[in-house]
């Protein structure tokens, strides 16, 4: 067994002329901002009605899920944080930003 843990990845040879990638959430896109943009948001704003608020809600999306360092925290903590950024509050859902702060920075930074 070799001590370097890419050796495998290294030492791969592909046997086709593309790669498909499956995320760990099982999405298969070639862009996390399309996942987020084109999917997960737009649904956010659908399922809880908030098309009136649907710019800040898109907005609060993409900082907590593909701009802030809490980045890739489970979804249904980062929907606490998204309330908080696109209802104002500056802790983020009332909670106090459920993944790392990332509704706290926002407003802060």
């Amino acid at each position: 067994m070799s001590s370097d843990p890419q050796a495998a990845l290294k030492a791969f040879s592909p046997s086709h002329a593309f790669f498909v990638g499956i995320d760990s959430d099982g999405c298969v896109f070639n862009s996390m901002e399309v996942k987020h943009n084109d999917c997960f948001s737009v649904n956010v704003v659908k399922h809880f009605g908030l098309s009136a608020v649907s710019r800040q809600v898109h907005e609060a999306w993409d900082f907590v899920n593909l701009y802030s360092q809490s980045r890739g925290c489970n979804r249904f903590k980062a929907l606490v944080d998204v309330h908080g950024l696109a209802s104002g509050d500056a802790e983020g859902g009332g909670g106090g930003g459920q993944c790392s702060g990332a509704a706290r920075a926002a407003r802060s930074g």
